[in-house]
């Protein structure tokens, strides 16, 4: 009896260490693994951090010359006016700590120059500024100069801090790109959503007056209305005229006034802006007997004015069946205000009339556009347009644009085409009408043109 529980006894234990190597052997593979998957995590987690410190923008910006030296013509400079309403220590170095603030996110720039103007606005110069960066180096000003208020008034926000910008091309005159910051920098006061507006110089904008030698001009008549026809890129054939105006602003000097219009920050002034540009628009539609489709941007404060619409309707009464009209209204304003614009868009559509959407920048609320028949199109943002084909970001904003839009059966135009690039592009992605200088100088009646 006993030799059989001596015998079990020993069974036992033999199997009680197999048992306790086999646990043991578990654990040891379990740590070694532990520690592989350890190693891994931490070599991954080193590599995500070396990419993206690689990748981060003010690295981006300062390593990456894309353009060379010889190339610089090609690039942009930037001058930029900026109003922060917040109050700095008297002792404080406005132009040395901003300076270095750019400098230090911008640090592959030859050129930064910052000025503290009388008004108490800052003057920011960027020079030689590659094309497919313009937008990042902007942002980047926009975040160095919230940084640098912030530091002085901690609970500032972004509605404290006004930017107006003017991209422009070596050889621009500084008057007028100093005029076009200032003009932007007053967009930016007027809007509580975009504190950042950027005027660039092309062809369709050459200057900008006060809004006092704008009125005066008006008034005495003494403003010329010009065509911009619209082409239609598979025909060829112009599907609308866009009107321009020029404004006399001296003995022999012609301004075009249109980037400035929406300067004009009296609701009297607007409606008497839009009213001499719908009268004379009116006398030449009259006189022709052609059918003729015109577009007419508003001014932003005019969407809202019952007035204005009551004395519209008045207006075109007499107008034949084949005249129609087209009014253009900024994106921002349209995608904000929808609500309110309910009554105007009734209008529009009892008139026959259609709307034509401006400065469309990406498709994120096309979709919206599904609940308004009045809506013909929209028209790109210069942004996307200007210089396109070297720049694979505006490409892919301008196809989804293009694809949300055709899903809508709404139309997609490019206006401030300058070069043939860009046309090309333009119609690789399928957009369907397009103008600008590359087509034809202002008309200044509705005489057909050659198309390209």
């Amino acid at each position: 009896m006993q030799k059989g529980k001596l015998k079990f006894i020993n069974r036992f234990k033999a199997h009680l260490v197999v048992l306790l190597n086999l646990i043991i052997l578990a654990a040891t593979r379990w740590v070694a693994h532990l520690a592989t998957r350890v190693a891994s995590l931490k070599s991954k987690f080193n590599v995500k951090h070396k990419v993206e410190a690689e990748t981060a923008p003010t690295n981006t910006l300062g390593n990456d010359r894309l353009l060379s030296e010889s190339s610089t013509a090609a690039a942009y400079n930037i001058f930029a006016l900026i109003e922060c309403h917040c109050h700095f220590d008297p002792s404080t170095d406005l132009e040395a700590s901003f300076k270095i603030l750019l400098a230090k996110n911008l640090p592959a720039l030859n050129y930064i120059s910052v000025k503290l103007l009388s008004a108490g606005n800052l003057a920011v110069t960027i020079k030689h500024i590659p094309i497919i960066k313009l937008e990042l180096y902007i942002e980047c000003l926009n975040f160095c100069a919230l940084t640098i208020c912030k530091k002085h008034q901690k609970h500032l926000t972004a509605k404290n801090v006004k930017i107006g910008l003017c991209n422009y091309r070596a050889s621009a005159n500084q008057t007028v790109v100093y005029q076009q910051a200032k003009s932007a920098l007053t967009l930016s006061q007027q809007s509580p959503l975009q504190h950042c507006h950027r005027l660039g110089i092309s062809h369709s904008r050459v200057n900008i007056f006060s809004n006092n030698q704008i009125i005066k001009s008006i008034k005495k008549n003494k403003f010329v209305i010009y065509f911009q026809p619209l082409f239609e890129l598979d025909s060829g054939r112009i599907l609308q005229h866009e009107v321009l105006i020029r404004v006399r602003g001296g003995a022999n000097e012609l301004l075009l006034a249109n980037a400035g219009i929406n300067q004009l920050d009296n609701d009297q002034d607007a409606f008497l802006f839009d009213q001499a540009i719908i009268i004379k628009v009116k006398k030449l539609l009259l006189a022709d007997t052609s059918a003729a489709i015109i577009s007419i941007s508003l001014h932003p404060k005019n969407w809202f004015n019952k007035a204005f619409w009551q004395w519209l309707i008045t207006q075109v009464s007499d107008f034949k069946i084949e005249h129609k009209l087209q009014f253009e209204i900024n994106a921002a304003d349209f995608f904000k205000y929808q609500i309110r614009l309910q009554g105007v868009l009734k209008i529009i559509t009892k008139l026959n009339y259609q709307i034509i959407i401006d400065g469309i920048k990406s498709s994120d609320h096309i979709i919206q556009l599904v609940n308004y028949p009045q809506v013909l199109g929209v028209k790109l943002a210069y942004d996307l347009v200007h210089s396109i084909e070297a720049s694979a970001h505006q490409q892919s904003c301008v196809k989804n644009i293009v694809n949300a839009c055709q899903l809508l059966n709404i139309a997609v135009f490019a206006s401030d085409v300058e070069t043939k690039q860009e046309l090309q592009m333009l119609t690789i992605l399928g957009v369907d009408a397009a103008q600008g200088f590359y087509f034809t100088q202002l008309l200044p009646d509705f005489t057909q043109t050659v198309f390209h």
